[in-house]
């Protein structure tokens, strides 16, 4: 192809760094551009030619090479002229041309910037897309959790309810049979079933609401430890009835906090049942409040079995239960402690656990006390 033209172009490429070449037959397809044409159209000089175009060169040259003024435009749409020449020889058309510098600067700048981009972009899809696999990945773990969540409630929910349908069913098919004794045996079975059942709802229903976002704390300021010990105090009956002192100690007299009593109230409750139900008779539970810088600290101390090493971690996890077992019948719904730990961090605290087989377990959760 470039052999009609060999001696020609590489004169022109040795005498000058700014020339630009290109090469067309006689149909003006393109058959040849060289780098400096290149830049200056994009590659497709034939498409780019203005005035005159390819074809009026073609038409011009057939007799006699063309000198003169050559303009075309790019993909930007700015307009290039060159001072150049344009000669036909066997069918082929060779364009010439002086590209002025500070135009070709031009053009390497904005090819420099355009290349910028286009790395700025692969570099950002690359960041998105990262961050639209970690999205992914916690969305098929958040599936996993909903399923497992929704199959745990389902099951606690099935045998409170089948309890209350049997013992019903029983009572319609037997009325006229049942003893007034018989029937308030039945009766008291379908309460305590519904009892455990709505007990479950309802902390389902707070679980959540708190994951949601949409439970608000209306949090006023208490004497926290002034408040603490009402809700020992009012615990005490339901430890009393398994045998087990429940002790009250403060260090932090007459601390006032902005905490959402109920909710802090809900928390506390949850640790001080959870210590009632897995302690033997004749132990002792003990909750105190510490005060160190800006943080109040509470702990619920108990004497019970103490929870394995490796279930430490799944502790505050819903539905997760342990392998310690409840020492009265009680009931456990497995969201208590999950339920406790975000009222906790939603008052920017924190809430730990210590524990040794066989000796007991040490619940311990803070909260910002301000300064």
């Amino acid at each position: 192809m470039l052999e009609n033209w060999k001696e020609e172009i590489f004169t022109a490429c040795t005498n000058s760094q700014t020339m630009a070449i290109a090469l067309f037959d006689k149909s003006g397809k393109q058959l040849y551009c060289n780098s400096v044409m290149r830049k200056l159209t994009q590659g497709k000089a034939g498409d780019f030619f203005l005035n005159p175009t390819i074809e009026k060169l073609l038409e011009k040259t057939k007799t006699n090479p063309f000198h003169g003024v050559i303009t075309f435009a790019n993909e930007s749409a700015e307009n290039y002229s060159l001072e150049g020449m344009a000669v036909q020889k066997n069918n082929e058309l060779l364009v010439t041309g002086e590209v002025n510098v500070a135009q070709l600067v031009k053009q390497n700048v904005s090819m420099t910037l355009l290349n910028q981009q286009i790395n700025n972009l692969q570099r950002q899809l690359i960041k998105e897309k990262k961050m639209l696999q970690l999205a992914n990945k916690k969305l098929e773990k958040l599936n996993e959790e909903k399923n497992l969540f929704l199959g745990a409630a389902a099951h606690d929910l099935r045998n409170p309810v089948g309890v209350c349908y049997a013992y019903a069913d029983l009572m319609i098919e037997n009325f006229d049979e049942l003893t007034s004794e018989e029937m308030h045996k039945y009766v008291a079975l379908i309460r305590d079933n519904a009892q455990d059942t709505l007990a479950l709802l309802n902390e389902l229903l707070d679980i959540s609401a708190i994951e949601s976002g949409k439970t608000e704390l209306k949090k006023e300021k208490v004497f926290y430890d002034e408040w603490v010990k009402y809700i020992v105090e009012t615990n005490r009956v339901f430890a009393e009835k398994k045998q087990i002192e429940l002790k009250f100690f403060s260090q932090a007299q007459n601390i006032s906090i902005e905490i959402d009593k109920i909710k802090i109230k809900q928390a506390l409750e949850n640790l001080i049942s959870n210590a009632i139900k897995y302690s033997q008779s004749n132990t002792t539970i003990k909750v105190e409040i510490l005060r160190e810088n800006n943080t109040v600290i509470t702990i619920v101390s108990d004497q019970g079995q103490g929870i394995a090493p490796h279930e430490l971690e799944k502790l505050f996890q819903p539905f997760q239960k342990t392998s310690s077992k409840v020492t009265g019948n009680e009931k456990s719904t497995g969201l208590g402690l999950s339920i406790t730990k975000k009222i906790i961090t939603s008052h920017g605290g924190k809430i730990m656990v210590r524990s040794e087989l066989g000796k007991g377990s040490d619940f311990v959760f803070t909260l910002p006390a301000g300064k």
